[in-house]
């Protein structure tokens, strides 16, 4: 998109609301399944399961921020 785009929103502010949620729960989770999995010291290959919640949560945050 350049500066003279315009954006129309085509999600309303629950759905946004929502999206914003996944993103934190999304990064959240990621985040605690991290320290848990270090802490248990679960093989590094292993620990690409992580990028499942990760994606999830950039997801729904990019989804919030764009309002699509």
């Amino acid at each position: 998109m350049t500066d003279g785009d315009i954006c129309i929103a085509n999600i309303g502010p629950r759905q946004r609301r929502l999206r914003l949620q996944i993103g934190v729960l999304g990064l959240a989770g990621g985040a605690f399944g991290a320290v848990a999995m270090i802490v248990l010291g679960v093989p590094r290959l292993t620990r690409f399961a992580l990028m499942i919640p990760f994606t999830v949560g950039l997801i729904g945050f990019l989804q919030y921020k764009e309002k699509t």
